[in-house]
């Protein structure tokens, strides 16, 4: 029999990236009147709150969504700029719970009904564990449907690895993209992408974009 691992045993911390988009806006939404949906119409999109570049990565099981957003350099020249955290989205399927009470992906993401460029993200604390809801908008139509897919990446791996039904992460197929951004073709593409990151890791090469950290005990690894 395999003993458990111990304390001492490094832990292996599989993180990749599946998106980098340089601007979002962001913006503060009204609660839902109706039950038809959000609607990007009643955000006054000509004043976001933010504008922030958009990291979409798996770590591990989890799906992250990142908002990061510029601010000023401490001890540099005037002008320089970093990164930092605006809001953060942490997906995570809840294996223990029965079917019927697992929360798919529309709990933390949900498209507007009268825009493809445009989608409400549940954001939360990971300090208060507080959570809030934000709209998030992209220029170029080009840009949604890359996160859209992003999204569908992130449900194949899952349903390759054995963690999630189908019933939790809906493929991009289902969705009704008013705009009618997704073609067959696209989507084709989007599966083989998906399926080349199952390969990839099956085989223990990483991707672009790939990292595996290894963190040791009373040793955390420094963010980079």
């Amino acid at each position: 029999m395999n003993e458990p691992a111990g304390d001492d045993d490094p832990q292996v911390v599989l993180e990749q990236t599946l998106l980098k988009t340089e601007e979002v806006f962001v913006y503060k939404i009204p609660p839902m009147m109706t039950s038809g949906g959000h609607h990007a119409d009643d955000w006054d999109l000509a004043s976001p709150i933010a504008t922030c570049s958009l990291h979409v990565l798996r770590r591990d099981s989890s799906l992250l969504i990142k908002l990061l957003s510029d601010k000023p350099k401490p001890n540099a020249p005037p002008g320089a700029t970093m990164k930092h955290l605006f809001a953060q989205s942490k997906i995570t399927i809840d294996l223990s719970s029965n079917a019927e009470s697992k929360l798919k992906m529309e709990h933390w993401i949900e498209s507007v009904t009268d825009s493809s460029r445009y989608f409400v993200i549940r954001i939360s604390d990971e300090n208060t564990g507080r959570e809030a809801h934000i709209g998030m908008g992209f220029r170029e139509r080009n840009d949604a449907l890359n996160f859209k897919m992003s999204l569908q990446d992130y449900g194949n791996m899952m349903r390759k690895e054995g963690i999630v039904s189908d019933s939790l992460i809906p493929d991009e197929t289902e969705c009704n993209d008013k705009d009618e951004l997704s073609t067959s073709s696209s989507q084709d593409n989007g599966n083989d992408v998906a399926s080349s990151s199952i390969d990839a890791m099956g085989t223990l090469s990483l991707k672009e974009g790939e990292k595996i950290h290894i963190n040791l005990k009373g040793k955390p690894s420094k963010p980079r």
